[in-house]
C-alpha cells in the first residue's frame, strides 16, 4: 500500500522504539526540515513563470 494523500490516515512505527531518536538523530530531522523551508520560501519568492 503506498499512501499518496494527506487523508490516508495516521502514521505509525511498527516496531517499538526505546526513545524518540532510536529512528535517527533528532538533529538530521531537524536539517531535513530546515532545508524544506528554505527551500519553500524561495520558491514563493520567484516570480510568475519562472
Amino acid at each position: 500500500m503506498q499512501a499518496t494523500m494527506p487523508d490516508a490516515g495516521p502514521s505509525y512505527w511498527c516496531v517499538p522504539m526505546d526513545t524518540a531518536g532510536d529512528l535517527t538523530r533528532p538533529d538530521a530531522v531537524t536539517q531535513l526540515l530546515s532545508i524544506g523551508r528554505f527551500q519553500l520560501a524561495a520558491r514563493s519568492e520567484r516570480p510568475a513563470g519562472e
